[in-house]
């Protein structure tokens, strides 16, 4: 009887670790024991599997570690590994504060890269100028009539405004084969390529507009500004991105 319940546990122990996997920006899935450690500007995964390997926050596109989602999201000059209590347009995080091991920290970020910390002091000033993209939205939080305890709610109706709003405000579809389609195609290479905290959502960015465009969808406007502003550190990229945003607006 009691080999059987120390081989139940043992089961259970390995069933538990299967559960957890990194998947990395390759699109590869590695599952085995998962550990995240915090480093000074650049968090790790370890992960124990058929071997031992270690990834930095770069190099990971999303942990799972005992059912919870764990995302790398740049903070300050950092990359931190953040807990996903919300996904969209507007995705809220909580991550560990420098003298904590908890996640007490909460941060929202549109998908544009901004972000702000969710502030105790100030809620209704800072939260509704961040989210001023949706007026009506913005007016409710400014005059009170949804706080910090409301905060699910915020991020719901901040998320479908952004939706109504891609149906309706959108750039030009990019035609296959021409030569603002290669450009697409040039300026994907070269990102692929590059080094900097927000490649990875630059490369999810662009990667949506590729995939709207052989589909031949018309590009909504946060996904055209979203990738222009995660471009601005790279002067290079920025320019073909605005070469090619130019002529979107000439009608390809």
């Amino acid at each position: 009887m009691k080999w059987l319940l120390f081989s139940l546990g043992c089961a259970a122990a390995t069933l538990g670790h299967t559960q957890d996997f990194v998947v990395l920006n390759t699109r590869d899935t590695l599952r085995g024991k998962v550990k995240l450690m915090s480093y000074d500007l650049l968090d790790r995964v370890h992960l124990q599997g058929e071997r031992k390997q270690t990834f930095t926050a770069r190099e990971v596109r999303m942990v799972q570690l005992e059912g919870i989602t764990y995302r790398p999201v740049r903070l300050g000059n950092g990359v931190r590994f953040m807990q996903e209590l919300r996904s969209g347009y507007l995705s809220f995080y909580a991550y560990r504060e420098p003298t904590s091991n908890r996640y007490d920290g909460r941060l929202l970020q549109l998908a544009s890269g901004n972000q702000i910390d969710l502030p105790n002091i100030g809620f209704k000033k800072q939260v509704s100028e961040f989210l001023r993209e949706c007026p009506a939205l913005a007016d409710s939080i400014r005059e009170g009539k949804k706080g910090r305890n409301e905060l699910d709610l915020i991020i719901t109706e901040f998320n479908a405004c952004m939706d109504a709003k891609t149906a309706n405000r959108t750039a030009g579809a990019i035609p296959a084969a021409t030569p603002v389609a290669a450009n697409v195609t040039r300026l994907q290479q070269e990102l692929s390529e590059a080094d900097f905290p927000n490649k990875k959502d630059a490369e999810d960015m662009l990667s949506d507009i590729i995939k709207r465009t052989s589909n031949n969808e018309k590009l909504p406007n946060y996904l055209v500004e979203g990738l222009t502003n995660l471009l601005r550190t790279q002067p290079e990229l920025l320019e073909q991105w605005n070469n090619i945003k130019d002529a979107l607006r000439k009608g390809n």
